[in-house]
């Protein structure tokens, strides 16, 4: 079995507008690692979605909001205001 070297899981660090998306409960991509690329990165946007999963992109309206701005405008550095107050989904157990 090949090893890969300890630098692969080093931040990438390039100069480009970018949005990074971080579940809390993400059981692929720790969040506090999506966390550490953000911050690495010049031109990132951070989004941390309490409770998601890996996959947080279209978690409610406002994370939908976020991209579809990105996307318009890669090059604006605001995000929506309701990013600072996403809430947890319910949890239930039946």
């Amino acid at each position: 079995m090949e090893h890969l070297p300890e630098s692969f899981n080093e931040p990438v660090v390039v100069d480009v507008p970018t949005l990074v998306f971080a579940g809390t409960l993400d059981p692929i991509t720790p969040y506090l690692d999506s966390k550490a690329q953000a911050e690495a990165m010049p031109d990132a946007r951070y989004v941390e979605v309490p409770t998601g999963g890996h996959v947080v992109a279209a978690f409610d309206d406002c994370t939908k909001r976020a991209r579809a701005d990105f996307w318009s405008d890669p090059s604006s550095t605001d995000l929506p205001a309701c990013v600072a107050d996403l809430v947890p989904r319910p949890f239930a157990v039946s």
